[in-house]
């Protein structure tokens, strides 16, 4: 039950920082046009480094129990997902862009649902009442190891950042 409760605080305060940052493209996107494919990318950038962070979170919760195999598997499976979806749209459809960032949205929310679920199964927690985390949750989860675990998650996550800035400057052929 204590997984559970530190993967919700985790979970939510993910959701919660990357929606901020979502919410600030969609103002961008609403101040500057309908017409800019730019923000409509950085907003789907927004969801899929928000999809890798949790899916890292979730390799984590199988490295802690013990599923080292299945955390194995799970990394790379979604290396090779990304990869191959990667390679077959700018195969099928040229270097775009905003068709590349759709394929991985595809594939990332594929395998989120995927990860996601083991995980659920793994601690056992169907059944159990809906989690919301108190105050008094997210301190202890954020006193101990779990904000080391967040910010290694979300360095992790911005270390991609510069391929969609290089691609949006110089073009996929650069990447």
């Amino acid at each position: 039950a204590q997984i559970y409760k530190s993967l919700r605080v985790i979970e939510l305060s993910l959701l919660s920082g990357y929606s901020v940052v979502l919410m600030a493209a969609f103002a961008a996107f609403i101040f500057f046009g309908y017409q800019s494919q730019t923000l409509w990318m950085a907003a789907i950038v927004i969801v899929i480094f928000l999809q890798i962070a949790l899916q890292g979170v979730y390799f984590n919760v199988h490295v802690a129990t013990g599923k080292l195999g299945l955390a194995s598997a799970y990394q790379s499976f979604s290396t090779l997902g990304r990869g191959l979806a990667g390679y077959f749209s700018i195969q099928l459809f040229g270097p775009d862009l905003i068709v590349f960032f759709f394929s991985q949205l595809i594939v990332n929310s594929a395998i989120f649902i995927i990860s996601r679920s083991s995980v659920l199964s793994l601690i056992n927690i169907y059944g159990e009442r809906w989690f919301i985390p108190s105050v008094a949750d997210v301190k202890a989860v954020f006193s101990g190891g779990g904000s080391l675990m967040i910010i290694s998650i979300a360095g992790a996550a911005v270390l991609q950042l510069d391929k969609g800035f290089i691609s949006m400057f110089y073009g996929p052929e650069s990447l």
